[in-house]
């Protein structure tokens, strides 16, 4: 399981026309744990929380993905 952290930066700068907002894309890779077994929901969910403990993240991500749907079956049964 490869697990990946996004997010956006923000820099304002002031200029003469006022404040601008530069915004930056990081990506990461944050894990990649070698998955043995069935790639079930809930292994997958196991899995998963264990790697965001770990980073001690969970709590954060949890909070972003309330905020959109999983459009592959194992990712939704994994939320559940």
């Amino acid at each position: 399981m490869a697990v990946t952290g996004h997010w956006i930066e923000t820099k304002i700068v002031h200029t003469a026309k006022g404040p601008h907002h530069i915004l930056k894309l990081h990506s990461e890779l944050i894990a990649f744990h070698h998955l043995e077994g069935r790639h079930s929901g809930s292994h997958l969910a196991e899995t998963f929380v264990s790697v965001l403990e770990r980073y001690k993240v969970t709590k954060k991500v949890y909070k972003i993905n309330m905020l959109y749907q999983f459009n592959i079956w194992s990712n939704v049964l994994m939320m559940y």
